[in-house]
């Protein structure tokens, strides 16, 4: 069950921000899932079966959803301000891939901006360890959450399970 109440304004409408269902609604109220796809191959990820994605295509890599994806962002976030008067629920980036995955990093900072500037609080879970030093100037302290998965301290163990993420001693970018 969400720790958040189901009383807080839904935001009708939204095309590509949403209210997470069941357990995921821990993580955060809102969330958005900009890439498809990731590439870590996690061998335990629902992702592909939960999406209906051929696992082989999935681990390829993050897709980003382009710049549809951006438009529908911008009318999101006008929607949900101006539902909510201010807009400062945080947000979780992503429950379909890492933010922080091994290709092309530049839609994640703009993702991050354009959803700060809505003024939502946003919320990232990752594997991909350094891969996020170059964004930790965008978390604000007071606001955001940065957070890394870590399933095992065993680097074998990671290796087999989570074949392409960061090793457990590289995880922690802090």
């Amino acid at each position: 069950m969400s720790k958040y109440s189901d009383d807080q304004p839904i935001i009708k409408g939204a095309d590509v921000i949403y209210r997470p269902a069941g357990n995921a609604g821990e993580y955060a109220p809102l969330a958005t899932n900009p890439w498809k796809g990731c590439g870590h191959e996690c061998l335990y990820c629902y992702v592909p079966n939960a999406t209906k994605i051929d696992r082989g295509l999935f681990n390829e890599g993050a897709i980003f959803r382009g710049q549809s994806y951006i438009d529908r962002l911008k009318n999101d976030l006008k929607r949900h301000a101006h539902l909510s008067g201010t807009a400062n629920e945080q947000i979780f980036i992503t429950f379909s891939s890492d933010p922080y995955h091994l290709g092309d990093l530049a839609p994640t900072r703009q993702v991050i901006e354009m959803l700060q500037g809505g003024g939502l609080a946003v919320c990232t879970l990752s594997k991909g360890g350094s891969r996020a030093l170059p964004f930790l100037d965008l978390y604000r302290r007071d606001r955001d959450a940065y957070a890394a998965t870590l399933t095992s301290l065993d680097d074998d163990f990671s290796r087999k399970w989570e074949r392409k993420a960061a090793l457990p001693d590289r995880k922690s970018v802090v």
